[in-house]
């Protein structure tokens, strides 16, 4: 019996900041958003450590993808599929995702119909168990591509990929992780004291750096909801301008991007971790050669192991508020890693970095 999918989409309306003055007292330098192929092969994240990695590898001879998931122990134990999965065998048995978080699945990307194209690997929202009826099961997607098909041949196609890698080594080269930087929205918060003690419990037992990134990133994730009322809200509204505020979000447990970005940053400030605010554009579809110098979105970089890496908390969170007793809320979901610790080529996919607050 072969899963019915329904999926939980997350990038159906780009989480946005609500007005520029909420994010950054920096004006943002315009950016040229460039085309960049890859190799067949790439990594979807650079925190590997605790949260797997996942490669991913086309063949052109078979006109397939590859999905090998290595150590991925958060998804043990769930089911997983993807966009254009191909079957190797002539049942429909799921692919599992076994106890040391290994698994592997394959596209068919022959059933491609248009030049550039968004492919998908799910997860199941529940893990697997043989007295459960799996009909209605839900899935969530937990990673995203973008590919592009040209002569023929298929490739992996970032349109701000070669922006990327360059904000990423301007950040490493121009921002010291030393440096003590106070943006204003961590002076003088009404819940500071709680917000910190907070922190200290979230991170009790961890040992590294990695876990702490991970243990915030997963609470924030987890105890956060997206602020839809907020978004939908008349333009400069004081719901929009709460969300973005990380008392009012720490109080509420409710943001939009700029809020999660921001309570992200004083708690990991909180951890000892050194971190940063990446103002810039996330959507769908970045169209090569186009300018993009309006921002509408923001996230992190924590520095580890001598670089900065990038999170994108919104995007991996999964929980959503729409109004009081809305049937679409959703509270409690454990976060996504599809921007957890993601590469500048894979985030170019659909973000481009403006400017650092």
């Amino acid at each position: 019996m072969h899963f019915k999918k329904h999926v939980t989409g997350f990038l159906g309306i780009t989480a946005v900041v609500i007005a520029s003055v909420l994010i950054s007292a920096t004006t943002p330098v315009q950016a040229k958003v460039a085309k960049s192929l890859t190799s067949t092969s790439l990594l979807s994240t650079e925190l590997t450590k605790n949260n797997g990695s996942i490669k991913v590898q086309i063949d052109n001879t078979r006109k397939s993808l590859t999905f090998t998931l290595k150590g991925c122990r958060q998804y043990s134990g769930r089911a997983i599929t993807c966009d254009h999965e191909l079957r190797e065998d002539s049942g429909f048995s799921n692919i599992l995702v076994d106890e040391n978080g290994n698994a592997s699945l394959k596209a068919d990307l022959s059933s491609l119909k248009e030049s550039t194209n968004s492919l998908w690997a799910y997860r199941s929202n529940k893990t697997y168990s043989t007295d459960m009826d799996y009909s209605s099961m839900s899935y969530t997607g937990f990673l995203k591509l973008s590919i592009k098909k040209s002569s023929g041949q298929y490739f992996f196609y970032s349109p701000a990929g070669k922006n990327e890698k360059a904000f990423r080594e301007s950040l490493d080269k121009n921002y010291s992780p030393k440096t003590k930087r106070s943006p204003y929205y961590t002076q003088n918060l009404t819940y500071g004291k709680k917000i910190k003690a907070k922190t200290k419990a979230i991170i009790k037992n961890c040992k590294t750096r990695s876990e702490k990134i991970k243990a915030i990133h997963d609470w924030l994730g987890k105890n956060i909801q997206y602020n839809y009322a907020a978004l939908y809200a008349p333009s400069g509204s004081n719901i929009q301008w709460n969300s973005a505020d990380p008392d009012w979000v720490f109080k509420n447990k409710k943001a939009v991007c700029s809020g999660y970005a921001r309570l992200a940053r004083v708690m990991y400030t909180y951890a000892g971790v050194p971190c940063l605010n990446i103002v810039g554009t996330a959507q769908s579809g970045l169209t090569s050669g186009t300018d993009y110098n309006t921002p509408n979105h923001e996230w992190n970089a924590v520095y580890l192991s001598g670089s900065w890496r990038i999170l994108d908390i919104t995007w991996d969170s999964p929980n959503k508020y729409y109004g009081k007793n809305d049937q679409q809320n959703i509270k409690g979901e454990a976060p996504r890693y599809t921007y957890y610790g993601i590469t500048p080529f894979v985030l170019g996919m659909d973000h481009i970095s403006l400017s650092v607050s």
